[in-house]
């Protein structure tokens, strides 16, 4: 759903009303179901409208995007069946149930799709349009800098993007061209060698998201 200012308000209003009913039917059902069928049904019910077009939505502000943050950690809750209050009426912290669980949050989910569409951009695998949006430094200049090698010593290269300049400072930062560029750079350098396929990528890259959670 897009709205005229491009907040992606629209879109995760009607996104966490589909989510909040579907944490709904968890409640009734999780009390008939084991832990694993539980959580099956939330990558049904949850995961999948979360995942669904996040490249697009998924750099909205943190105003709105926190409304789906607060109803994954109701869910992580219930899955977990954490969701009764304490002694002190506090909740029980989320972080160590994503990362028991192994769910990653809606942020991480934006990046984990987002990176993957970078890697296959670089790595010409998907449709060619996007072969050209990703530029590596070394493709700007053929200087050897630190940021072209996870190890300068033994010449291991790495893949580090060149960050184009945006026209605008809201719209033009929140580009995946510009946006992506920075996300991938941030990530860590074993992550962006040049000699890692796409699986072994994807299966890295989510360890590493979630081995970031409080634990």
């Amino acid at each position: 759903m897009i709205d005229s200012g491009l907040s992606w308000q629209a879109q995760i209003d009607n996104l966490s009303k589909k989510i909040s009913r579907s944490i709904g039917l968890l409640y009734k059902i999780r009390s008939f179901v084991n832990k694993h069928i539980i959580k099956m049904l939330y990558y049904s019910l949850v995961y999948s409208h979360l995942t669904y077009a996040i490249e697009i939505w998924g750099s909205a502000d943190n105003i709105h995007l926190n409304r789906l943050v607060i109803l994954q950690k109701r869910a992580v809750r219930l899955l977990s069946y954490s969701d009764k209050r304490r002694e002190d009426y506090s909740l029980t912290p989320s972080d160590p149930l994503f990362f028991k669980m192994e769910l990653h949050k809606v942020c991480d989910i934006f990046k984990l799709r987002i990176a993957k569409f970078i890697f296959t951009s670089l790595d010409k695998s998907n449709p060619t349009n996007f072969h050209s949006w990703f530029k590596l430094i070394d493709q700007i200049h053929h200087y050897n800098t630190r940021s072209k090698y996870v190890d300068i010593d033994k010449s291991i290269t790495t893949r580090t993007l060149f960050i184009p300049t945006s026209r605008t400072t809201h719209y033009g930062l929140k580009l995946t061209k510009v946006l992506g560029a920075k996300l991938w750079n941030n990530l860590p350098s074993f992550l962006r060698v040049d000699n890692l396929s796409l699986q072994p990528f994807l299966r890295n890259l989510k360890t590493y998201l979630i081995d970031l959670y409080e634990h």
